[in-house]
């Protein structure tokens, strides 16, 4: 009776350890299941997104993706006109939970309860009661299966999928019974349509071999192998049938899948072949294209301890004559690395992984231990239960530097908009819109020329449930340069979340709704360039500068617009497309470029149409064999956009970079700050104009 009655409180501590971690899900993130989707937010945050301006930079990351292109497609839209490259199952599904519960974080959460039922019904399966709750607790300790609970990520539903896949292959194989090996070949095909299937063909081959070693009958081994692999591929058609409801044939749907399979595999990302593993066993992670070291913020330390276990086990397993079920998830786990080697990986792909690391690590020790009694279990796993609680509950708590990541990122793009959605208290938002706190910002920024903001952490003192930042903000305008102001930035908890409290005084100091900005330019020229002869090769004079209203611009005839002004600017169509697009302000003309060809002053008035506005602007005009590339801006961000400043343009190659420091010149004048009635407020910079020196060049 005592033993029963150990194990009994064994299980009621690790299930209430289960039950404790997912009640922190909905205390520390109770905004994601509260806040109803915004619909015409991320519909505007699509359209400017990557997704449609591949240079935005106002990137959505891939859970906003998949919830708003889940949306789309559940109520009504065709898959293939919201940027295709995904399979469905996992996107519907979101989408779904959008539909039903205004909120993607209600199906995560549930997906997350049922991938822990079905892994302690599996790991149930292969271990003792203790060793499978023990791992079940782990599971669910793990920052990286935590943090897909309230995040529509498609790894979780994912990962879901191989579990019942497993699950029901290993029953219906013990059993002989051919309807759950038809639901493990379902489960499989819907796998490999929740993600890019790179994985599902090496493990369906993989599964194939093990279901034909085992001892059927022939007649018994030919009718599951055929259920399993007809019931896969239901399981794969299934999640294409809204493709079909819009009209596309069988041929349209493969080609599709083709397309979407060759685009990851073609993939010219380029990537650490090691990251995965430098992910797994150290926490740390190259960033795709710049081998970024950035730290996994889900790492655990049982990662690594586990996989040292485990992967020493695999092999044994491999060479043992039995464990074929433990064979079929170390090939499974093997298959999953070596993948995930060899094409661009995330660290969240490791969730395939990581539950079967659990089992095969508990299942060494469970051998390895054999003689001692399972009222020990407890003792054994106390530190271990320790850990995985105490950096849970760490990685589940608000964390400040999140919301000051995401608001510096946000402001020097000037992406007003979603600090409003994302940042700010409540208290903030019922004061003013969203559109009109967007259109503020933004208004004040075009106005002051202000092209970049670069925010510099000082200092963070933390007290309560309030955090007062220190920063510079360094703003970077097109005309006059930088000028720089010091802010206090305050954070409250907000619903377990870091909001900030916003005052005008973070957009400009002293600025207030209703105030405006007025510029006060002197140009300052750069200095000319000559040959011995005198001729002018090179000089600052009057040009023109075009700028593009896109709200007024005809759709019809975008293209060959943007194919005109990339030729007389030399800016590629995407980027001009990019400018304009981005962020504008509600109604106005976006500055794209200044004319530095001079053959194109007399015809550029051609170009003038509905939409597109010409008007006179200092630029630099190169008359002779000197290369137009040999100025360029080195001041401040500038993608999409060629405006002369000889504040902020030098020489970068060439002539112009030789002589650059004689030819500098600047700009002057004043930015000033105005109250409603026009009255001077502060003057923001002002600077005294200056000219560059001419020189002349030598035969």
């Amino acid at each position: 009776m005592k033993k029963i009655s150990l194990l009994f409180s064994y299980k009621v501590i690790l299930v209430l350890l289960i039950v404790f971690q997912f009640t922190q899900i909905f205390f520390f993130h109770q905004s994601s299941f509260s806040q109803k989707y915004d619909v015409e937010y991320w519909r505007d945050r699509y359209d400017h997104s990557q997704y449609i301006l591949p240079l935005s930079r106002r990137v959505i990351g891939d859970d906003a993706f998949y919830t708003y292109s889940g949306y789309r497609i559940v109520t009504g839209t065709d898959p293939v006109s919201i940027h295709f490259d995904k399979p469905l199952a996992g996107i519907y599904m979101i989408g779904l939970s959008v539909l039903i519960f205004s909120s993607p974080a209600y199906l995560a959460f549930m997906l997350g309860i049922a991938a822990i039922v079905i892994f302690y019904v599996l790991a149930r399966g292969i271990l003792s009661e203790p060793f499978a709750l023990l791992a079940t607790v782990l599971l669910s300790f793990d920052p990286l299966f935590l943090r897909q609970l309230w995040t529509p990520w498609l790894d979780l539903p994912q990962l879901l999928f191989l579990l019942i896949n497993i699950l029901f292959l290993k029953v219906g194989v013990e059993r002989k019974n051919f309807l759950l090996i038809s639901i493990s070949g379902i489960a499989l095909g819907l796998f490999a349509m929740t993600k890019p299937p790179v994985l599902f063909f090496p493990i369906f081959t993989f599964e194939i071999i093990f279901l034909f070693l085992k001892k059927f009958k022939l007649g018994k081994k030919i009718i599951s192998l055929t259920l399993f692999s007809l019931f896969t591929g239901i399981g794969i058609f299934t999640p294409t049938l809204p493709l079909f409801a819009h009209g596309h044939s069988l041929p349209d749907v493969i080609r599709i899948h083709k397309y979407m399979l060759n685009y990851y595999l073609s993939s010219q990302v380029e990537f650490s072949h090691i990251a995965i593993w430098e992910s797994l066993f150290f926490g740390k992670f190259a960033a795709h294209n710049t081998f970024e070291i950035k730290k996994v913020a889900e790492w655990s330390m049982l990662w690594p301890l586990t996989a040292i276990l485990a992967f020493p086990y695999s092999i044994y397993i491999f060479k043992s004559k039995n464990n074929k079920f433990l064979k079929l998830i170390s090939g499974i786990v093997f298959i999953a690395m070596i993948t995930y080697t060899f094409i661009p990986s995330f660290p969240r792909y490791l969730l395939t992984i990581i539950p079967s690391t659990y089992i095969l690590a508990l299942g060494f020790v469970s051998r390895t231990t054999k003689k001692i009694p399972n009222r020990y279990l407890l003792v054994f796993a106390l530190p271990f239960l320790i850990y995985g609680a105490v950096n849970s509950h760490l990685f589940l708590r608000p964390d400040p530097n999140t919301t000051i990541s995401r608001f510096t990122e946000s402001y020097s793009g000037m992406f007003f908009q979603d600090i409003h959605k994302e940042l700010l208290t409540q208290d903030t938002k019922k004061k003013i819109t969203r559109s009109e706190f967007h259109q503020f910002g933004l208004r004040a920024f075009s106005e002051a020329g202000i092209e970049n903001v670069e925010i510099d952490i000082n200092k963070i003192q933390a007290k309560d449930n309030q955090i007062l930042i220190t920063a510079d903000f360094f703003y970077r305008t097109r005309d006059l340069g930088e000028f720089k102001e010091e802010k206090k930035i305050k954070l409250t908890k907000e619903n377990e979340e870091w909001k900030i409290n916003w005052t005008w005084d973070l957009l400009l100091s002293n600025f207030s709704p209703g105030y405006k900005i007025e510029k006060q330019i002197v140009p300052g020229k750069r200095g000319s360039i000559l040959n011995s002869s005198g001729k002018v090769l090179v000089e600052d004079d009057n040009s023109f500068l075009i700028s593009i209203n896109p709200s007024q611009l005809d759709k019809t005839r975008e293209q060959e617009i943007l194919h005109k002004v990339s030729e007389i600017t030399d800016l590629k169509e995407v980027h001009i497309q990019n400018r304009y697009n981005e962020n504008p302000l509600k109604g106005a003309y976006v500055d794209i470029a200044t004319i530095f060809n001079p053959f194109y002053l007399d015809s550029i008035f051609d170009i003038e149409e509905k939409g597109v506005k010409i008007t006179p602007h200092i630029s630099r005009l190169y008359f002779d064999k000197i290369n137009l590339e040999e100025v360029e801006n080195t001041t401040y961000y500038e993608c999409c956009s060629r405006i002369y400043s000889s504040t902020n343009y030098h020489g970068t190659t060439g002539v112009e970079k030789k002589f650059d420091k004689k030819l500098s010149g600047e700009n002057g004048g004043k930015i000033l700050l105005l109250d409603s009635k026009g009255n001077i407020v502060r003057t923001l910079i002002e600077k005294e104009a200056r000219n560059g020196d001419n020189i002349t060049l030598d035969e």
